[in-house]
């Protein structure tokens, strides 16, 4: 699959679940708590969530006290992260991963989650080399 195809693919799929993509969150209890203990997260650090989703990894971090930003190209998924959240420190932020427009080092931690698999491999080493 090219990088065209590859977004449009995306792009449809996760637009026309986003309303429904939770319901498979069970599957994954615990990884997102996991994945912050692991991250040596300080209160206070500055995190990017790329291909947010909907948010569950982004919010599991800024309720540990962290600062993030939740980068992702699916408004629909977007839009089911901004509803989930209306007081923890978070933006979201529709973007391709593989061309962030951040300065570098402008982030504590940096964090992908489930993004990667639907990426060709050009793709996933454009994103990797985003998040040093």
């Amino acid at each position: 699959m090219n990088s065209r195809d590859y977004l449009a693919h995306v792009l449809d799929f996760y637009n026309r679940t986003a309303r429904f993509y939770d319901l498979g969150e069970f599957v994954r209890r615990g990884t997102r708590a996991m994945a912050v203990e692991m991250s040596d997260l300080q209160p206070g650090d500055r995190v990017l969530d790329l291909c947010t989703g909907t948010g569950d990894l982004a919010l599991a971090f800024a309720s540990r006290g962290a600062y993030v930003v939740g980068v992702g190209i699916s408004r629909g998924m977007l839009a089911q992260a901004a509803a989930k959240n209306s007081h923890l420190p978070t933006t979201w932020i529709e973007m391709d991963a593989s061309q962030l427009l951040f300065e570098n080092k402008a982030f504590d931690i940096s964090a992908i989650s489930l993004g990667l698999h639907h990426m060709p491999e050009d793709v996933q080493h454009r994103v990797l080399s985003e998040m040093e």
